[in-house]
């Protein structure tokens, strides 16, 4: 089993086929369809902000930019973009920064996403949407959700933890299986769709205990190096001030 990871967003790589298509809903400047774009017939990124309209670094040839918001209802929607393309921009102004630019744009909701692949199967469905995620995910048709085979998505520390577990709860009883893959939060969560892709009580113990929590664990450690590192740092820089002579002495 291959697992694919970019930024808080974990996916089985080895499952995406070659015929699939991937929607990134949240580009930002677009790294995660850089790094999907190999293994996918197609992927088409969602992103309203205009920063990256003309920052965006150069994206395989499969992959398609469509400058709009995803969200749960369509329409002209006001849109708070962080300062230099940050991934804090969002259509909800109570999560904005202090300093976002704000203009408005273009929402479309998740059927007509599915409207540009109307039939057949979606390999990988990414959303990241800085707080629209919980209203997309009750808002989106059984129909379409089941025609996915992963659903990563990253849910923001600002969401009701009851309003992501209703969302949990109705994806399990449509035949997702959930991971939590971030310790902390919801920061990180796959469903993965076991009528398209069935997973071993083998795999999923991996994914749900082996990769979770040896990888929470390496991270934890290469912080605590860091640190470590950064105080024998500090350390030595005031040892040195300390035996410093004097500026202008001898």
């Amino acid at each position: 089993m291959q697992i694919g990871c970019f930024w808080s967003h974990t996916f089985l790589q080895d499952r995406i086929r070659p015929s699939d298509s991937v929607f990134d809903i949240g580009m930002n400047y677009g790294g995660f369809s850089l790094v999907v774009a190999p293994f996918c017939h197609r992927v088409v990124g969602y992103e309203p902000n205009i920063y990256w309209n003309n920052k965006r670094p150069a994206l395989p040839a499969n992959v398609t930019i469509v400058n709009k918001a995803v969200a749960a209802k369509a329409g002209i929607l006001t849109f708070y973009a962080a300062k230099n393309g940050g991934a804090s921009s969002t259509l909800h102004r109570a999560f904005a920064d202090p300093d976002s630019s704000v203009y408005t744009v273009e929402a479309i909701t998740l059927s007509d996403v599915f409207a540009t692949e109307p039939s057949g199967r979606v390999g990988l469905l990414k959303i990241d949407i800085e707080g629209e995620e919980v209203e997309l995910l009750q808002s989106a048709p059984d129909e379409l959700l089941l025609r996915v085979a992963q659903i990563s998505v990253e849910f923001e520390e600002f969401h009701d933890e009851v309003a992501i577990c209703t969302v949990i709860r109705r994806m399990k009883g449509l035949g997702f299986w959930v991971v939590k893959f971030s310790w902390r939060n919801y920061g990180d969560v796959l469903f993965v769709n076991q009528k398209l892709e069935k997973l071993s009580a083998t795999e999923k113990m991996i994914l749900a205990v082996y990769y979770k929590y040896c990888r929470g664990l390496f991270r934890m450690g290469r912080r605590t190096i860091v640190m470590r590192r950064l105080s024998a740092g500090l350390e030595n820089l005031r040892s040195w001030t300390h035996k410093a002579p004097p500026v202008g002495s001898g």
